[in-house]
């Protein structure tokens, strides 16, 4: 169509030509503001206070920056309240790879902070945090400044390729809450999971240790984790390996254990034992591994029998598999089957994380902005095709 509305100025003078030569140059223009628009400031920080879940069914009240910066560098564009305290990060995800540090020289006496699904890299532990919420980031990098890890009472670093723990064993040591899972920290210690890694912890009550490939359990140390009432070793391979629940006692607090799609198919206990292995223990989830029906029927017996309770599971069954008391089991002996099998049935999640802000969506004022220079220039460019068809005609028929 550009074409043949050149031609037309081309091959015919006087005023067909001039207005076909005007389109031309107005659609050529429409076409340069479509490609350049919008522009958006590299270094601009946006922030306003909305209710952000934290935690599974807990939400508070965040100072939510958006941030459009390559490096999270602080500018003179910055519209927040640097007197915040708790601060959330919803918009850095298109921005490469960056640090924390610009949040926290920001805001200075920041206690919690929540930045998921982002492509943070690097965080730093600071004096005044209590609370760090960075699931889902791409963090390799953990600091802590000096005795800062002392006030931290919460850690949440799952789904982050993170492996050396070196930071969190010895300086994070008046965590409450901490959660490893899905992270790399088995990477480098042949695929084992130790408690001595938590020793310096004494406050530690719930640690969630899920999906880290980890194929057995270790306390290398023989170190008593005193104040731990939930662990969740949930989505490792332990069936693999010699599963020894005597590792348990030294968790003398220990509430609720989660071992969902450990692909266990052996656990052998005796009525006696399971006391002294689990004196607290309140609940264990089992659902998700391959236990003989048989085997099955006998350990829940044990664990009815000492008052632990085993919930079931709405999960359907693989085929051969049957449900006891809500949990699915074969009758085929001690048969695991295929581990890519198994991995496709689990479609479990066993500590839920909250729904993060999406990272990488333009606010609805940026959205309708971009939106509504998309349709002018669109239009723009429909009326000048249709205007130039129009004239292109009325050339060739006169």
């Amino acid at each position: 169509m550009f074409y043949e509305v050149y031609s037309v100025g081309r091959c015919r003078a006087g005023p067909c030509a001039a207005i076909a030569m005007e389109l031309y140059l107005i659609i050529i223009a429409a076409l340069a503001v479509a490609m350049a628009v919008p522009v958006i400031n590299p270094e601009s920080w946006t922030c306003e206070l909305i209710h952000l879940n934290y935690t599974l069914n807990a939400t508070a009240l965040f100072h939510a920056c958006k941030i459009a910066a390559r490096k999270a560098k602080l500018d003179t564009n910055f519209t927040g309240d640097s007197h915040q305290t708790k601060v959330a990060v919803l918009d850095a995800g298109w921005a490469g790879k960056w640090s924390v540090d610009g949040v926290l020289e920001k805001f200075p006496h920041l206690t919690w902070l929540l930045v998921r699904n982002t492509t943070l890299q690097e965080l730093t532990i600071t004096h005044s945090m209590e609370r760090v919420c960075a699931e889902g980031n791409q963090i390799d990098t953990l600091r802590c400044e000096g005795s800062a890890g002392a006030n931290l009472k919460q850690l949440h670093l799952r789904n982050n390729p993170l492996s050396d723990l070196h930071t969190v064993s010895d300086h994070l040591t008046g965590l409450e809450v901490l959660d490893l899972s899905a992270t790399m920290i088995t990477e480098n210690a042949n695929n084992t999971i130790d408690f001595g890694w938590f020793a310096k912890m004494p406050n530690l009550t719930e640690l969630r240790l899920a999906d880290l490939d980890a194929h057995s359990i270790a306390n290398e140390a023989n170190a008593t984790l005193s104040s731990v009432r939930l662990l969740d070793l949930s989505g490792n391979s332990f069936g693999w390996s010699d599963f020894d629940l005597e590792i348990f006692r030294t968790l003398p607090a220990l509430e609720v254990l989660y071992l969902r799609y450990a692909t266990m198919y052996d656990l052998r206990v005796s009525v006696l034992e399971i006391r002294r292995n689990f004196p607290s223990l309140q609940r264990i989830y089992l659902d998700g591994n391959d236990f003989n029906c048989v085997l099955l029927k006998s350990l829940l017996a044990h664990l009815k029998a000492n008052g632990i309770e085993a919930p079931g599971s709405t999960d359907e069954c693989m085929f051969g598999h049957y449900k006891y008391e809500g949990l699915c089991c074969n009758w085929a002996g001690n048969h695991l089957p295929e581990r890519e099998n198994l991995t496709t049935q689990r479609g479990y999640e066993t500590t839920p994380t909250p729904d993060a802000p999406e990272t990488n969506e333009e606010t609805p004022v940026e959205s309708r902005e971009r939106n509504g220079i998309a349709y002018g220039v669109l239009l723009i460019i429909v009326l000048c095709i249709f205007i130039g068809c129009f004239v292109v005609r009325k050339c060739q028929r006169s």
